[in-house]
């Protein structure tokens, strides 16, 4: 083996470590999309401005009858979590799938 190379004929996939990057895809894939809806939300409140993502959220910022910013979220659940299984499935399926027993 030359040097600066890695080796990987010793790795094996089994059901506990692709259960373990499943899980951790998910947790991941959920953070990243209430981030992102954390951050299109300030964006619409700090702007007074709609962000419509389709079938999945709108957010509408305006000035209230006080003058201050506000904001409102109107969204879909379930396409929430399609969008999160959406993110989430490349990589355990590339766990299941790829590199096995190949040196």
């Amino acid at each position: 083996m030359s040097r600066g190379t890695l080796s990987f004929h010793r790795l094996s996939v089994t059901v506990a470590g692709v259960t373990a990057i499943a899980v951790s895809s998910l947790a991941i894939a959920i953070s990243v999309t209430f981030v992102g809806a954390a951050l299109l939300a300030a964006f619409a409140f700090a702007d007074g401005i709609t962000i419509d993502i389709p079938f999945v959220a709108t957010f509408r910022g305006f000035v209230d009858s006080n003058g201050s910013n506000a904001v409102t979220v109107d969204g879909s659940w379930s396409a929430a979590l399609g969008l999160i299984l959406l993110l989430a499935a490349p990589l355990p399926i590339f766990a299941m799938t790829g590199h096995r027993g190949q040196p």
